[in-house]
């Protein structure tokens, strides 16, 4: 069966002959459903989504970069996005020159002026969708506590879909984030803290290093973030971010679907991306930008 999540083959139960391997004949009516990316983007040098394909994580792409990537230079001419992400395409190199930015999937790049002239491009998290933090071991969601004063402490709870657990990953510059709230419109804050189990707090926004985040892709959906302030790889303190696809919706008493195996499965909405955070990942970090 194939749909637009991909194909399903379904095996019988039992074999029909003793064998080391079988041999499947798949016959398809009309065109296989391209997919969408679990995240980030992808490119393809002809409309349609035909060709090589280019996959592209959060981060920006020179021409270099996208050629090493399987895009060649100036051939950019359909897009596939992953919810939650944007992707804005630059004539000159090193995003420079007149830009495109592109917010949803587009089988032909001729309507927007940019088809066969994007030199380099940047894959970001779109400032418009929310994200849902949640620690991988414990299940739990970052949250604000809703309508407190500056300087109160993040703390975790259970996923309901309440705005105090919807997030905004905004770019601020610099490959660094701020990590707003929907409920109370404050930003996460390291608060200036160095030491091991230090608490993240919020504030309004100030544009300080403290409420500044780095997000690196390590693979596998996991994200580090990384303090400014200290120049060792190791930091302490460390946080890691998994982000996979998950629509957020207003109604605070929906729960989203998961599966058997805790892949959370998508439904409508607006906004369309969650982050999954892990403590103590051997896989990625995330951290504050200030300065000791």
């Amino acid at each position: 069966m194939q749909g637009a999540t991909g194909l399903k083959v379904s095996l019988p139960a039992a074999a029909p002959f003793q064998a080391h391997a079988y041999v499947l004949k798949l016959e398809f009516s009309g065109q296989i459903p391209g997919l969408r990316p679990p995240r980030g983007a992808v490119a393809f040098p002809d409309s349609g989504y035909r060709g090589p394909a280019a996959v592209l994580a959060v981060g920006d792409y020179d021409g270099q970069q996208l050629e090493l990537a399987g895009l060649g230079p100036r051939s950019l001419s359909s897009l596939r996005l992953a919810p939650g992400y944007q992707v804005t395409g630059y004539s000159g190199d090193e995003c420079t020159g007149t830009s495109w930015t592109f917010t949803t999937n587009l089988p032909d790049l001729r309507g927007t002026g940019g088809n066969d002239k994007v030199a380099s491009l940047r894959v970001q998290f779109a400032p418009s969708s929310y994200f849902r933090i949640t620690n991988v071991t414990d299940g739990l969601a970052l949250d604000s506590g809703g309508d407190v004063a500056s300087g109160s402490d993040l703390k975790q709870w259970s996923w309901d879909n309440c705005p105090n657990l919807h997030w905004q990953v905004v770019e601020v510059g610099g490959g660094y984030y701020k990590l707003v709230n929907r409920a109370n419109g404050m930003v996460a804050d390291g608060w200036g803290a160095a030491a091991d189990g230090s608490t993240a707090r919020q504030a309004a926004w100030n544009s300080g290093s403290n409420q500044q985040w780095r997000i690196t892709h390590r693979g596998d959906g996991r994200y580090d973030r990384q303090p400014h302030h200290r120049p060792n790889p190791r930091r302490r303190g460390q946080r890691a971010l998994r982000l996979r696809h998950q629509a957020v919706v207003l109604r605070r008493q929906h729960q989203p679907d998961v599966d058997p195996h805790g892949s959370v499965r998508p439904t409508a909405g607006q906004y369309a991306t969650v982050m999954r955070r892990r403590i103590a990942s051997p896989f990625s970090t995330l951290s504050t930008r200030a300065t000791a």
